[in-house]
């Protein structure tokens, strides 16, 4: 289930890009293709990310949720 988020979200979300540890210069080494949370702007797609980079920061994952009807 994809997660809506807003635009500044998106920006936030995009630089957290690169904290996980899957990432690898636009690639996403689990897949072993691009990214694909890289293109996505208006909502979280990857369960990994949404699980364990996301919780890394603490007030958007906590507006995040609360938007989505504590759904994430």
């Amino acid at each position: 289930m994809a997660i809506r988020i807003t635009n500044t979200q998106s920006t936030i979300v995009q630089r957290l890009l690169k904290c996980c540890c899957n990432w690898d210069n636009g690639f996403c080494i689990l897949l072993d293709e691009p990214c694909p949370q890289r293109t996505s702007r208006n909502s979280i797609i990857c369960k990994y990310f949404k699980t364990a980079v996301l919780p890394s920061e603490k007030k958007l994952n906590k507006e995040i949720t609360k938007q989505n009807g504590g759904n994430t």
